[in-house]
């Protein structure tokens, strides 16, 4: 299915829910599957950035920056991934920076960047141990630079490169 098929069948979907159910928008954007996994997740681990910029503008139809930040960028799924581990983890910096560009909105909460770059999956990897176990280099320049611009150096260090046991 092409970019411009699935944004119209996204397009459809949205319009029956709005006609259907109650506080639709909000349920469609935040139901997940038997994995916890939103469309929010897939799109990302599929490398959909068009369908993350439909999803995006949508919430911000419907959700506040507070929610944006936690219940979209930072949400997590059974597996504790979020849509920037699995950027990372496909080798995607298309999509690293289109979630950082939108982690550094005006209105989102203070210090989100520092979150994404911080945050750890179940086998409490971040996104840097990710990229480094799947060797993507383009992706461990970018996390590189971000997290040396953001982060403390201790942060960077004990929270980032020494985040996991095993590294």
């Amino acid at each position: 299915m092409s970019n411009t098929q699935m944004l119209e069948k996204l397009e459809e979907v949205r319009e029956w829910a709005k006609e259907k159910l109650q506080n639709s928008s909000v349920k469609f954007l935040l139901a997940k599957d038997e994995m916890e996994e939103t469309a929010w997740h897939v799109a990302a681990k599929r490398g959909k950035i068009k369908v993350l910029q439909k999803l995006w503008d949508w919430a911000e139809e419907e959700l506040n920056p507070e929610e944006l930040s936690n219940k979209l960028l930072l949400a997590t799924d059974l597996r504790g991934k979020t849509s920037w581990l699995y950027a990372a983890e496909v080798g995607n910096t298309e999509l690293l920076e289109k979630l950082w560009q939108w982690a550094e909105g005006e209105q989102m909460p203070k210090g989100l960047t520092n979150k994404l770059l911080l945050a750890t999956d179940k086998r409490e990897l971040t996104a840097f141990h990710v990229a480094a176990e799947r060797c993507e280099i383009e992706v461990l320049q970018k996390l590189w630079k971000w997290a040396t611009e953001k982060l403390t150096p201790e942060d960077f260090k004990n929270n980032l490169l020494l985040a996991h046991k095993y590294f």
